[in-house]
């Protein structure tokens, strides 16, 4: 029997990826893949509207008209915005956006265990006339992401560092060229630029090369300084990549084996 049709439904949906990338520095566009939870009836939807939460703050939120939300057999979904659409979200919120960002960026205080285990969900609210769905995301449980230093490499002033980074949670980030600074009791001992793309709910690894002070030791800290964007000249990631800090070890020169692609140019020399 058919839901009675003067009642709202409800239902929930594991979130599996979380695509956030950037558009201007107060705006986002976002692409997401979940799976619904047994008992959920979603229905013949024909609006979405998608809401991103930081606990009791709204970080922002957009609807997409005339779209509806098609499952596999499996109940998975996966969003497929129109290329005359392509929803872009307004940062309503950017200390909210800015607290989720502090908390699922790496941290080398932080790198012992996960400080979060809970899967994300988005709470799903169907209107009583069945045309608009509202999705509601709350980032506030994202897993802290951790780092390992697997191949270290210094050549007089050359150092290349390989970086494993594990991400439990949904979010995706592609930050594409970034640079970063390797510091040492707060003074900066070297430079590096690399590529580095945050990938859901796996281990992946970013190398990153650049100049060093000859002779250093010991531990120093490898923190991101900069974003070189292709599409806009300013943009919100600019802030986000320097909440990346990672733990380095320069005495531990045997890390990983050799790496055939780190040759030093002689006119960096």
């Amino acid at each position: 029997m058919c839901n009675p049709l003067d009642q709202e439904t409800k239902g929930t949906m594991t979130v599996d990826r979380l695509f956030i990338t950037d558009r201007s520095m107060k705006s986002c566009y976002l692409e997401i893949e979940g799976k619904i939870c047994p008992g959920s009836q979603i229905g013949w939807v024909t609006a979405i509207t998608v809401c991103l939460k930081y606990g009791d703050s709204l970080i922002g939120k957009f609807e997409v008209p005339d779209m509806p939300m098609i499952l596999d057999d499996k109940n998975n979904f996966k969003t497929d915005w129109y290329e005359t659409k392509n929803p872009e979200m307004i940062i309503n919120n950017m200390r909210a956006f800015s607290c989720f960002l502090q908390d699922a960026m790496p941290r080398k205080d932080e790198n012992n265990q996960f400080d979060h285990q809970t899967p994300i969900t988005a709470d799903l609210n169907v209107s009583r006339d069945g045309h608009d769905l509202t999705m509601s995301i709350d980032l506030s449980y994202l897993a802290r992401m951790k780092t390992s230093v697997t191949r270290l490499r210094i050549d007089d002033s050359f150092i290349s560092i390989t970086i494993e980074i594990t991400n439990e949670s949904p979010l995706e980030i592609c930050f594409e060229n970034c640079t970063l600074v390797l510091s040492q009791n707060q003074h900066i001992i070297g430079n590096l630029s690399g590529y580095f793309d945050i990938v859901p709910g796996s281990s992946f690894e970013a190398k990153f090369c650049g100049k060093v002070q000859r002779s250093v030791s010991g531990m120093a800290t490898l923190k991101g300084d900069g974003y070189n964007s292709c599409d806009y000249e300013e943009s919100w990631k600019q802030y986000a990549i320097k909440l990346f800090e990672a733990e380095v070890n320069l005495d531990n020169l045997n890390v990983g084996d050799e790496d055939e692609d780190d040759v030093v140019d002689d006119d960096d020399e």
